[in-house]
């Protein structure tokens, strides 16, 4: 029962995030914000990213050109669940090198867990739904020499958790799965991307062949990273539910809680999602 009032504050709680950022005149964010207040030290040279056949000896426009068209075109896809035998490029690559068999991406956790009156909860697992489920996108976007632009639709993303509790009986434990979902969720991500140039031609060329290397050779070189655009919308926000564990009983008078709470602030959430990404979430990362 604990957790089961812990969901619900968490609505609850959902609730008055949204209601705060509600009235919040937000405007219309701009990815270019961050580059605009951005002087740059006259004693480092950065990555023009808008004009690396010069700074990183033309191999690098070529390769996000491949990446972008491999992401972004429709492909023949006849193992796949459209009727149509064709996905868009990402949705195939995610199902091929990502996902699991239903499509799932999973995440399981160790050794997070807590006990309260005898009682042992315990996260077992998280896991993604709808990560192939891409509508649109267009990343990499070189909009100013150190700032990207990444755009996308997903038609729906759903997060589902294990919960294992441990009620330190003989019985052993049981499992409960929480599942909370939007549809229509569409992403605008604008980040400045300051790289010392001198610091990234010093790397060790055979660093930047391994893939694993790649991403932490280039945070190494990094001069300055911000988030300077993070709008987010989302058509609709599924109701909660939960499975497992809880009896019938007690999992109706959850669900009329969450139901109602959902009946009465759902527009209100819905509405305040552009501005808890962009003005709050944001800044948070930043």
């Amino acid at each position: 029962m604990v957790i089961l009032s812990g969901i619900v504050l968490g609505e609850i709680a959902s609730v008055v995030v949204a209601e705060s950022h509600r009235d919040m005149d937000m405007g219309t964010s701009d990815p270019l914000s961050a580059q605009n207040n951005f002087n740059t030290p006259p004693n480092i040279t950065l990555v023009d990213l808008s004009n690396m056949n010069t700074t990183l000896n033309g191999f690098a426009d070529m390769a996000i050109s491949e990446l972008k068209s491999a992401m972004s075109n429709i492909v023949e896809d006849p193992q796949g669940p459209n009727a149509s035998g064709e996905d868009i490029g990402i949705n195939v690559q995610l199902r091929s090198l990502l996902l699991d068999d239903e499509r799932t991406f999973s995440i399981d956790i160790d050794d997070l867990s807590f006990s309260t009156g005898g009682i042992t909860v315990r996260l077992d697992q998280v896991r993604l739904v709808g990560l192939d489920t891409f509508k649109s996108i267009d990343i990499l976007d070189i909009i100013a020499p150190q700032t990207i632009l990444n755009k996308f639709l997903l038609e729906k993303l759903a997060i589902e958790v294990d919960i294992n509790i441990d009620l330190g009986t003989n019985n052993g434990s049981e499992v409960m799965t929480v599942t909370i979902g939007v549809t229509d969720l569409e992403v605008s991500l604008g980040v400045l991307l300051a790289i010392d140039q001198d610091a990234l031609g010093n790397l060790e060329l055979g660093s930047l062949l391994h893939m694993k290397n790649i991403l932490p050779c280039i945070l190494s070189s990094m001069y300055r990273f911000e988030v300077s655009q993070m709008a987010v919308s989302v058509g609709n926000i599924d109701v909660p539910t939960i499975d497992g564990f809880v009896s019938q009983e007690t999992k109706d008078v959850i669900s009329s809680s969450i139901d109602a709470i959902f009946e009465k602030y759902k527009s209100v959430m819905i509405e305040s999602t552009p501005a808890t990404f962009d003005m709050t979430l944001r800044r948070l990362l930043n």
